[in-house]
């Protein structure tokens, strides 16, 4: 597995990714009718311009995308999703260690982030605390989630 950054060619790929992730793994802790429109909401248009104007980051297997993250110059972590046939293996994990890592670099001393009620328990023990519960608006309905942050220690 290598991490790399992401290109406009790998939109597509991304896409179909997060599209599975959500309906297989968030699906689990939301109604349908929030994962139908959350779907929805992903498209390729909106991935490239996510490739554009953030941080993002694959991770790759064999030439096929696994899993990303993606965050900003300010310290939030936008998005990170790992393909329902590789969970527990790490690749999350180190998608996460990736963001902090460039944070350090940039003396960024606190991230932070919008965690779905389903990665909460991840973030938790990667030392991030969950802050208030905020409600991300779709068209029709809202995805639950928390604020969530960590301070960074330097290395």
């Amino acid at each position: 597995m290598r991490i790399r950054e992401a290109e406009i060619k790998d939109s597509e790929e991304i896409t179909k990714l997060h599209k599975r992730t959500v309906k297989e793994i968030n699906g689990r802790d939301y109604q349908e009718e929030t994962i139908k429109e959350w779907i929805e909401n992903i498209t390729k248009e909106n991935t490239e311009k996510e490739i554009k104007q953030t941080n993002f980051y694959i991770a790759e297997e064999q030439g096929r995308i696994i899993g990303f993250v993606n965050f900003n110059e300010e310290r939030t972590i936008y998005q990170i999703y790992v393909s329902p046939d590789h969970l527990d293996k790490g690749i999350g994990t180190k998608l996460l260690e990736k963001a902090e890592k460039e944070a350090r670099e940039k003396g960024i001393k606190k991230i932070k982030g919008n965690s779905t009620l389903t990665a909460q328990k991840f973030f938790q023990k990667k030392g991030y605390k969950l802050k208030r519960e905020i409600e991300y608006p779709l068209n029709n309905h809202t995805v639950k989630m928390k604020r969530i942050e960590k301070t960074l220690k330097a290395e």
